[in-house]
């Protein structure tokens, strides 16, 4: 039954990171068909859809934004001159931002704004050398860079300061209710148990020459003392007959 039920966490959670890939490819789909049109090419945030999604919610979600952002840009315009370039540009980015989530989650670090400056300025630095390659002729390629260069990567990059800053905050409150009700869950479950339990004690425990009756809830520390055992409650201690061992067991 454990196993069932993981396996189902597992698959729900894997459905709601493609959920998520779905909703940040679908803001590039918007940042495509809001863009300009300058010499061809489309000055757009498309980036900041796929690098936010993938930073923050990790590679599932990265690379199926990076999917649809491409497959969306090269339908957008098929024969444009720098569709190939842009789309292709695109894909990367979701693989980009997913092996930069895993490098962070493995050294548990966490992105300052300016690291966050530099991963987006190198996706656009990626996607302007893509341009340089694929789109003919190369003058036409080198006009269109150092027109897109400058304001792109100042846009996307002030653009994903705001953007990862909000979905950050949303998705970390979602994460923490999410926790706090796995906790509550156990909790009852760990309640249940206790109240399943059945009652340990009194114990009859040696005090100098008589024996009195102690409940075990005022039991608070027992150590073994040759074959017996030494039983320390709040105001005094006792002496057991029975080793260590055997307590381990009843208590």
């Amino acid at each position: 039954l454990v196993e069932h039920t993981l396996c189902d966490e597992r698959g729900q959670a894997t459905v709601g990171r493609f959920v998520l890939g779905a909703i940040f490819g679908g803001f590039c789909i918007v940042s495509t068909c809001t863009g300009g049109v300058v010499q061809g090419a489309i000055p757009n945030t498309r980036v900041l859809g796929v690098l936010a999604g993938g930073l923050l919610c990790g590679p599932i979600v990265g690379i199926t934004a990076g999917v649809i952002g491409a497959v969306h840009r090269f339908l957008f315009d098929p024969h444009g001159v720098t569709t190939f370039a842009c789309a292709f540009s695109t894909l990367l980015e979701g693989f980009f931002a997913a092996g930069i989530y895993q490098f962070l989650k493995k050294k548990n670090h966490t992105l300052r704004w300016t690291e966050l400056l530099l991963i987006t300025a190198a996706a656009e630095a990626v996607h302007m050398v893509n341009l340089l390659i694929f789109v003919k002729p190369f003058a036409l390629a080198v006009d269109i860079v150092k027109t897109l260069t400058v304001p792109m990567v100042i846009i996307n990059s002030i653009g994903m300061l705001l953007f990862f800053s909000i979905f950050k905050d949303v998705y970390m409150m979602q994460m923490l209710e999410a926790d706090n009700e796995r906790l509550e869950i156990l909790n009852n479950d760990l309640i249940e148990k206790s109240k399943a339990k059945p009652k340990v004690g009194p114990f009859g425990l040696q005090a100098g020459d008589h024996t009195e009756l102690v409940e075990a809830d005022n039991i608070y520390y027992i150590e073994a003392i040759h074959k017996g055992a030494k039983v320390y409650c709040k105001d005094k201690s006792f002496y057991s007959n029975e080793p260590l061992v055997e307590w381990e067991k009843t208590t």
